[in-house]
């Protein structure tokens, strides 16, 4: 063998073990996990529920340093009908007033982001792709640290919302809440934004505590896990409609946003995490 074509046989070696090295293709092995500038975004799963709203959460995570994270609010959602749906809520955490799209990461911290999307025809059965058109990393002083275009999520995982009953929903593909079984009136504080960034950290409970308002009553009362420690103002409770088999809170107020939050709820069967929304009216 010549010295020469030992000399070519290591550098194809060497090459060929580079590409196969692990992690030499992680956006080709792992679609769902985009990662740059030590910060990673990764695709959990997406839903579709009965009132056909579609659902996505993605857990991102800060591997080094204080940075701000910053998404492009242009995300669509893409069904296995082929149509585009654009997400119209969600955000970092669970904003209680409006979508959260920035967010200060500090150093080996986990957040979690949620997109929503309206409207899914009844053809719909899962979510082809999550579209993102800009992921942004800066530095605490808000310098541009890197991004990342067209991020395409394909294929998520898709979980299921429960089980289908009759009463599940109107003919208007919306639940009938103030008649259906399974349906319970309880209160829940009206928390503002402020409130509403410690939902996705914290999550609410369900505590056992009578009471009444807006012409309703009831015997249990919907409540962030830290309400005690929030800084003081005047909050009332207002009642809404609880169900949790279809992990759905009604909350019929105009205006009022769409959001999802974990509940921990009496016993564990029925903990989990729940969209809260508008169930009737406009």
């Amino acid at each position: 063998m010549t010295r020469s074509y030992a000399l070519f046989l290591l550098a194809s070696c060497l090459v060929a073990c580079q590409t196969a090295a692990p992690g030499s293709a992680s956006s080709l092995l792992r679609p769902q996990v985009q990662t740059f500038n030590d910060t990673s975004f990764a695709m959990n799963s997406c839903e579709i529920t009965p009132e056909r709203t579609a659902i996505c959460r993605l857990t991102v995570t800060n591997r080094f340093r204080d940075k701000r994270l910053e998404v492009d609010r242009r995300i669509t959602i893409q069904d296995d009908t082929g149509t585009d749906h654009p997400v119209t809520a969600g955000g970092f955490g669970v904003a209680a007033a409006r979508p959260q799209w920035n967010q200060v990461a500090i150093a080996d911290g986990t957040y979690e982001l949620t997109v929503v999307a309206t409207n899914l025809s009844s053809q719909a059965s899962a979510i082809r792709a999550v579209v993102f058109t800009r992921l942004l990393v800066r530095s605490t002083q808000g310098q541009a640290l890197g991004y990342r275009d067209n991020v395409i999520f394909s294929r998520p995982t898709m979980i299921a919302s429960g089980p289908r009953s009759p009463d599940r929903a109107t003919s208007a593909g919306r639940p009938a809440a103030a008649s259906s079984p399974g349906w319970r009136v309880v209160g829940y504080w009206n928390y503002d934004a402020a409130d509403g960034q410690h939902l996705a950290s914290q999550g609410l409970v369900l505590r056992p505590t009578s009471g009444a308002g807006l012409g309703e009553q009831w015997t249990a009362q919907l409540e962030l896990k830290n309400h005690a420690a929030l800084s003081p103002r005047t909050r009332s409770l207002w009642p809404v409609k609880i169900h949790p088999g279809q992990r759905k809170v009604c909350a019929d107020y105009p205006g009022y946003p769409t959001y999802s939050a974990f509940i921990d709820m009496p016993g564990t069967s029925d903990d989990g995490v729940y969209l809260v929304a508008p169930c009737s009216g406009d």
